[in-house]
């Protein structure tokens, strides 16, 4: 695609790139303070901003007190705005200039699918990988640190750094555009997630969210002060008092050996496993009392209350994001909640959170979840995507008898299908109304798709934060083995994307297998599967390496530019490939969604958008078709989806 092709797909007449250089200082940094926080503290001050405009002419540099006068001259309703993290420089340019471009593009997101984790996304990485110089004199910008007012020569300095950067910006997009070929279905995903957070409409309750942290505070507390009672320190109150018994017993509960004493006096057999390696290279054995530690969770149903009573008072006292969730909303609040997603912040091309605070993992009909609240005049839709990632599974390894237990369940002919599921593992009826035994049969089909274990299925339904299940590893083998007696086309499928891990994408060569395209460039280190939007899902320095614990040998690939490298096979890739699939299904409907409505954001797979009140029921009734509706490229797989009308985000 040429630029003048984009610019008319995306109905605009001119990109203009921009990068602001800010005040900053050591209390004030971006590694300090959310992004929200950084653009709306009362020191934020810019000290200028780099432009340049797509048609050649040369990188400028804009003063602080020219910056409104050269805004007066943009086009904004037909101009496209390019920034290297445009949610950075697009919030500055909306919440202290009050100007709003068409469309919002960034090299940021474009980059993490085509330039990839292994060598990074910054722009000094993604300049040099485009066979740009990268940053050059980056010390005229640490010379600014703690400087609100420039000297003529440090602003010279500074500018002529920042046009680098500018011009840099802008020449990696005209080839992520032109040689890559960004997909444009792709590049409107991206102004939609930007457009959440630059331009945000959504308002905080926050009598509501300040109810949920005192809540979070005081159950906290509650929990530690308990505990207290069984390390003995009760005896304290009445001459120290409530607040000293609460910050010793903290202490007592957070310290792993004053921890595991503890339990070792109340007779309990600490667990206890591998910690890291000494430099000499031998093994510590250590308590496994984290709150990762499926031994240590299955305590919190041991027979002794004083245990379980200590167990909980860890728990509460090894995190504070129950706190620091509804305290970050507040911050963020006024005068309205910027939703912030990094566009494929997953290795599988999904969504990730970020400005410290991530919505995907609020909790359904809490206080918090509630306090998101509707514009005036407004309601707030969800549309969740039902069993996706299970349907995905299911129509890519040709499981057909999957399929017809989702049709059968979809038209109101068949059970729910994970009380299918359970039902097998039970060996008797269960409906929803067996809520437990109902999740067990959800865990199977949503775990076991991607070649889980028994011990691993029993550990994650021991660790789940809000409704932890206790069962053997036996047990847990034994529901694995029905789970693979109904599903042999799904373990079929593992083996195949094994072969063609070990195979095309090891050894180079192509293969199609539907909408993928499976393919390995050894000569350049480099082997993928090319998605149904456009993009790969890559797995850079692919190649088989010696574990040295078990001696045996395992495909890995580069993680991340340090080298880290993680293990692939097949049931993880099946995981990677059904998640990256189902999120381009998403995807395409949120962009029918948008077409009439103002999406706000997306969690998962769930779509919350806005309508006006009068249009509400319209509205739902038109986001749940959207979702129902499959892609031309995968037109066999049954969709459904569920949702609600709220003034608040509230289902």
């Amino acid at each position: 695609m040429t630029l003048n092709e984009l610019k008319l797909a995306l109905g605009v007449k001119r990109i203009l790139c921009i990068d602001y250089e800010t005040f900053w200082a050591q209390y004030y940094t971006l590694s300090k303070l959310s992004t929200t926080a950084y653009v709306r503290h009362p020191e934020f001050h810019a000290h200028g901003v780099g432009v340049q405009y797509d048609d050649d002419s040369a990188a400028e540099w804009i003063s602080h007190n020219e910056i409104p006068k050269f805004f007066s001259t943009v086009d904004w309703e037909n101009v496209a705005l390019l920034a290297h993290h445009c949610q950075f420089d697009g919030f500055i340019t909306t919440h202290h200039y009050k100007k709003k471009p068409k469309v919002y593009l960034d090299t940021l997101s474009m980059a993490r699918p085509l330039v990839g984790s292994d060598i990074g996304n910054g722009l000094n990485e993604v300049a040099k990988y485009y066979g740009f110089a990268g940053k050059v004199n980056k010390g005229s910008l640490l010379d600014t640190k703690d400087v609100r007012h420039l000297s003529s020569e440090m602003e010279h300095n500074l500018g002529i750094y920042c046009c680098d950067d500018v011009q840099d910006t802008l020449g990696i997009f005209k080839q992520m555009i032109t040689d890559d070929e960004f997909p444009l279905d792709e590049l409107r995903l991206i102004d939609l997630t930007i457009r959440m957070y630059t331009e945000p409409v959504l308002q905080i309750d926050q009598d509501l969210a300040k109810e949920a942290l005192e809540d979070a505070k005081r159950n906290k507390r509650h929990s530690i002060l308990t505990a207290a009672q069984s390390l003995g320190l009760a005896r304290y109150l009445k001459t120290k008092g409530e607040d000293y018994v609460y910050e010793i017993a903290r202490k007592e509960l957070s310290s792993t050996k004053l921890f595991a004493e503890n339990l070792e006096f109340l007779g309990v057999d600490v667990p206890k496993k591998e910690g890291k390696p000494h430099p000499n290279g031998s093994i510590r054995i250590i308590p496994a009392v984290s709150k990762t530690d499926r031994a240590f969770l299955a305590l919190q149903e041991h027979k002794d209350p004083a245990v379980r009573t200590l167990v909980a008072g860890r728990l509460a006292a090894a995190t504070s994001i129950e706190e620091t969730r509804p305290a970050t909303v507040l911050r963020h609040a006024v005068p309205a909640f910027p939703v912030y997603l990094k566009m494929y912040g997953a290795h599988t091309l999904r969504w990730s959170g970020g400005d410290k605070v991530n919505l995907q993992n609020f909790v359904s009909g809490s206080k918090l979840r509630r306090s998101i609240r509707a514009p005036k005049g407004y309601k707030i839709i969800v549309v969740d995507s039902s069993q996706i990632e299970a349907r995905t599974n299911a129509e890519l390894a040709h499981d057909e008898d999957a399929l017809e237990v989702f049709r059968l369940s979809d038209a109101g002919k068949g059970p729910d299908p994970y009380c299918v599921m359970a039902t097998d593992i039970y060996n008797r009826q269960i409906t929803k109304k067996n809520k437990q035994e109902r999740q067990v049969g959800k865990a199977a089909e949503l775990g076991f798709g991607f070649g889980m274990g028994g011990p691993k299925f029993a550990h994650r339904l021991a660790i789940d934060k809000y409704n932890p299940i206790i069962i053997s590893d036996s047990e847990g083998e034994r529901i694995k083995g029905l789970w693979r007696a109904k599903h042999k086309p799904i373990v079929q499928f593992w083996k195949f994307l094994d072969r063609m891990l070990n195979t095309v994408m090891l050894h180079g060569g192509v293969h199609e297998y539907g909408p993928l395209v499976f393919w390995g460039d050894p000569d350049n280190n480099i082997a993928g599967v090319d998605m149904p939007n456009g993009l790969s899902l890559t797995y850079p320095g692919l190649r088989k390496i010696i574990n040295e614990d078990t001696d045996s040998r395992e495909l890995t690939f580069i993680r991340d530019k340090q080298g880290n490298r993680s293990k692939i096979y097949g049931g993880l890739f099946c995981e990677n490939i059904v998640q990256s699939t189902a999120r381009i299904i998403v995807g395409e409907q949120i962009l029918e969604i948008a077409e009439r409505y103002r999406v706000v954001f997306a969690v998962h797979d769930e779509v919350v958008f806005l309508a006006p009140t009068r249009q509400a029921e319209k509205a739902y009734e038109f986001g749940i078709q959207c979702l129902r509706t499959p892609p031309t490229w995968l037109s066999n797989i049954p969709l459904n989806a569920e949702g609600g009308i709220d003034d608040c985000y509230s289902k």
